[in-house]
Formats: C-alpha cells, sequence, structure tokens
C-alpha cells in the first residue's frame, strides 16, 4: 500500500508543483534532519575549540 500511497503523493506534487523545498519545510523528516545537521555542526565546532 505504501507504494501506491508514495506514487499518488508524487504525482500529486507534480501536479501542483509543490517542490521539495516545500515538503523539506513540512515534513518532520526535513525539519529533524536540518536541526541535527546543525547540531551536528556546532558540536564539531565546540570539539574543535577544545582541542
Amino acid at each position: 500500500m505504501t507504494v501506491i500511497e508514495d506514487a499518488l503523493v508524487n504525482l500529486i506534487m507534480l501536479r501542483t508543483e509543490f517542490t521539495a523545498e516545500e515538503y523539506a519545510k513540512r515534513h518532520h523528516g526535513g525539519y529533524l534532519r536540518h536541526k541535527s545537521r546543525w547540531l551536528s555542526i556546532g558540536m564539531e565546532r565546540l570539539a574543535n575549540e577544545k582541542s
């Protein structure tokens, strides 16, 4: 069933010209990925400052 749902979502996104950037803004995976990326960069900087 998931494959059919994914195909329908992709079709609707194409027809409504819904971009990947808009999807990322609204999808929890996009939000969490963005947050975790910045957290990881911040942690790297802290580690570099301490060494």
